[in-house]
């Protein structure tokens, strides 16, 4: 199999994770099931990508061109894949504590939960497998706009704030921060891989 589409299994079997959450939370036997065999589908490729990774492959996948001098890609390189790995990993080992605690607690919003967890691990992949600082920046506040609800999932009003809070900080430190620096960057170098 190729590194390219065991990037795209990555990618896609988070993607597909947290669609199947949100598009089949009854039965929750079902639900499960599929979030679990999922995130072990994610585990494995990303697993996978560390040997293609070693044997020098570097599968870029251009996913689209928004701008002139930045394209919105995903590439392979060694600590980025290791990162994904890990990441995918805990997912999967997630994925299964997640089934039995949400059913152990009753937790009135199981589905949504466990979406918006896989987004989170979709995301957080894309930030390690970003093949420039454009696809960091995207993938970046999408992590933030999906872990948001997590932080907030308990519903009560100390979960609300804390959920601004953690909005404010990170949006304010992103676009403060860190959107400054790579367009600073780009203005230096020309090229923001």
């Amino acid at each position: 199999m190729s590194a390219e589409t065991l990037l795209l299994i990555t990618m896609g079997a988070a993607f597909l994770r947290a669609c199947a959450a949100a598009l089949a939370p009854r039965p929750p036997g079902l639900r499960d099931t599929l979030n679990i065999a999922l995130a072990l589908v994610q585990a494995w490729a990303a697993i996978r990508l560390i040997g293609a990774t070693a044997a020098g492959e570097i599968a870029p996948v251009v996913l689209a061109r928004p701008l002139p001098d930045a394209s919105f890609a995903l590439a392979l390189e060694p600590v980025g894949v290791v990162v994904a790995a890990t990441i995918a990993t805990l997912a999967a080992v997630h994925a299964i504590h997640t089934a039995g605690f949400l059913r152990a607690t009753q937790d009135p919003a199981p589905a949504r939960l466990m979406a918006f967890t896989a987004l989170a691990s979709l995301m957080a992949t894309g930030v390690a497998l970003a093949s420039n600082l454009f696809t960091l920046f995207v993938f970046h506040q999408a992590l933030i706009l999906a872990s948001m609800p997590l932080a907030a999932h308990a519903g009560d009003v100390s979960g609300r704030r804390a959920a601004r809070l953690y909005l404010t900080i990170l949006y304010a430190s992103s676009l403060g921060l860190l959107l400054p620096a790579i367009v600073w960057t780009y203005a230096i170098t020309g090229e923001l891989t």
